[in-house]
């Protein structure tokens, strides 16, 4: 289970025990950031290529696929193209310009259309990759509560192009913030420990790192004025 990076790769490297790839007996590729609205379709196709050639039986996505416009079509292109299990996470980027309540409702609309899509933050039981290794996750989001919000001078894109976040004062943007990652914890907190009961590997899939050692902007560690934005 080796990262193979293309041009949509993240820059992060993954680190994975020697026990954790032992007891991987299935062929995982992990995907982020892909920002597939933003090449032309022949791209998306080359991309989708070289995701087959790697011969996955499962892909995992970290969120930022695309933007509200598309999303729901370029995963449905990626689930007719790959053919292999889809497990997801949802971006900052995928809920642009639209809602987070309204872009959730039609991802979760297509994943009972297409069997091979599976949005984990909507999933309710851990998903055994392996009897040794299972897989949760959920969106996440940043809410600044590892920097300090207010001290900030940083705002984000986030704030005119989501619709629950637009027009807020800094204040009551700050409150729906937390909120949001309140959702994400909670999810996490009932997903994780049933998954490490059952599981000698849990794999915990996310848009935003929860700890701010994770949190890495310009190969340097976010500092307060930008925390607000990669840490969860």
């Amino acid at each position: 289970m080796t990262k193979q990076r293309t041009s949509f790769d993240s820059s992060f490297p993954i680190e994975l025990t020697e026990r954790t790839l032992r007891d991987l007996s299935v062929r995982v590729c992990w995907l982020t950031d892909l920002h597939l609205n933003m090449v032309s379709p022949g791209e998306v196709e080359r991309f989708a290529a070289s995701v087959v050639a790697r011969q996955a039986d499962v892909v995992l996505i970290g969120g930022d696929t695309s933007e509200s416009k598309d999303l729901v079509e370029q995963l449905a292109r990626l689930a007719r193209r790959l053919r292999v299990p889809i497990y997801f996470v949802l971006g900052n980027h995928d809920y642009y310009y639209g809602s987070i309540e309204g872009v959730r409702t039609r991802v979760d609309e297509l994943c009972r259309r297409e069997p091979e899509l599976h949005y984990l933050s909507v999933v309710e039981t851990a998903v055994e990759l392996t009897p040794q290794v299972g897989l949760v996750g959920h969106d996440g989001w940043a809410d600044g509560r590892l920097a300090d919000y207010f001290a900030s001078s940083v705002m984000m894109t986030d704030d005119w192009l989501i619709a629950e976040l637009i027009g807020l004062t800094r204040a009551d943007r700050w409150e729906r913030l937390k909120a949001l990652a309140d959702e994400a914890a909670a999810h996490i907190l009932r997903m994780l420990p049933m998954a490490l009961a059952r599981y000698q590997q849990v794999l915990l899939l996310t848009h935003v790192p929860p700890f701010r050692d994770a949190c890495w902007y310009a190969g340097e560690i976010s500092n307060d004025e930008g925390g607000r934005l990669y840490c969860g």
